[in-house]
């Protein structure tokens, strides 16, 4: 503020995120390409491991890190760490979320779709596209276009780097990578952008990047390693999430990589705080599907995540399974003659609810010349699915 005995020091509200370390792409959500890498090379790495180390660097030289020379500095009025650097004193909050929006409506117009279309809840059959190796350790982008041309006749949408993409697997630019090629060869079809990781500071890094990517809706669910969170403090990380988002969010509620074994009660509340357009439910508990139904009927769509939770007595607004990369009788489903027989007797073909699924599905959907190869990515230390 002028006149402050330190120029850096803007009183501005806190960051809605609260951090420990600093990660380069995370500058309290700046996405000024240009600040972003100015922060990296000043600091010579990829983050710094405590608010000590990263006040020695920034304040050495403030002037190196952004064109005008200008840094400001947000804290919590109650704490002495340095929470997040901002470029701009405009709010990257604000900026972000119409750029994220500036992209959606150019995907929609360059699609011929209409905004009502792509900006309603998610429902029907969505493909959860598995994420093809390249060579080396990248993604094959041949691999993404494959999937998205064989299912766009039957599909309302695509969601990338969820559990059937291993998304809590990926590195950050493999799954950078995965979304922004989805998000360009979609033409068309919305896209729910999966941003399962193994930690909270990863799924938050990535849920940003996906709205400034211009994804349809964002798609998270518990990581993996939660640090054991209190259920107040597991809401609240959700809570303050959703206040730095612009755009929808889906709810993915699993157990079999968060380890987290979340009721209806909580899944409700989870929904609640996120404002969440649908929830995926992957927990194959036909009771809590019911509640999940009744509860949020009117507010948020359900759908389904399991074949053979698929039933004329959970009548669903929508399936997110990988079936549905493999089989066009899916597109049954929510028609006035459901395939009932074949949707069982394809599950059962292609192993689908068999642990080992995807590697199944990528060996099928690499067989069909989809994809360049079926390997899969490698597991993750401390996630109960790679044990």
């Amino acid at each position: 503020m002028p006149g402050s005995p330190d120029g850096a020091f803007v009183d501005e509200p806190a960051r809605c995120l609260p951090r420990v370390d600093f990660w380069k792409d995370e500058v309290d959500r700046v996405y000024n390409a240009r600040s972003t890498y100015a922060v990296e090379r000043a600091f010579r790495r990829d983050h710094t491991g405590s608010d000590g180390l990263l006040a020695e660097d920034v304040f050495a030289d403030a002037g190196r890190l952004f064109d005008d020379g200008r840094l400001l500095r947000r804290r919590h009025r109650d704490a002495d760490s340095i929470d997040a650097l901002v470029g701009q004193k405009a709010s990257p909050v604000t900026e972000g979320t119409l750029d994220a929006e500036r992209v959606r409506r150019q995907r929609r117009s360059s699609a011929g779709s209409s905004d009502a279309a792509m900006t309603a809840r998610p429902s029907g059959v969505i493909a959860p596209l598995v994420t093809p190796m390249g060579f080396g350790p990248g993604v094959s982008e041949e691999g993404i276009d494959g999937q998205i041309q064989a299912v766009r006749p039957w599909v309302s949408g695509l969601m990338p780097c969820i559990s059937s993409g291993e998304g809590w697997r990926l590195t950050q630019p493999q799954w950078r990578a995965t979304v922004e090629a989805t998000i360009r060869m979609a033409d068309g079809l919305p896209v729910y952008a999966g941003c399962q990781a193994s930690d909270w500071r990863t799924m938050e890094r990535r849920a940003l990047e996906a709205e400034q990517m211009g994804a349809d809706a964002i798609v998270i669910s518990i990581p993996a390693r939660h640090g054991h969170s209190s259920t107040s403090t597991l809401l609240e990380k959700f809570g303050l999430l959703r206040r730095a988002l612009g755009g929808p969010v889906v709810y993915y509620l699993e157990s079999f990589v968060s380890g987290w074994d979340v009721g209806a009660d909580l899944g409700v509340r989870i929904c609640e705080e996120l404002d969440a357009v649908a929830v995926k439910d992957s927990m194959r508990n036909a009771q809590l599907t019911s509640e999940l139904l009744e509860r949020l009927a009117g507010r948020t769509n359900v759908l389904q995540g399991w074949e053979d939770m698929l039933s004329p007595d959970l009548p669903v607004d929508g399936y997110v399974g990988p079936l549905a990369l493999l089989s066009e009788c899916t597109a049954t489903l929510f028609s006035s003659d459901p395939q009932w027989g074949d949707i069982a007797r394809e599950t059962e073909r292609f192993g689908v609810l068999d642990r080992d699924y995807i590697a199944r599905v990528k060996t099928e959907l690499h067989l069909r010349g989809l994809i360049p190869s079926a390997a899969e990515f490698p597991g993750v230390h401390g996630v109960a699915w790679d044990s």
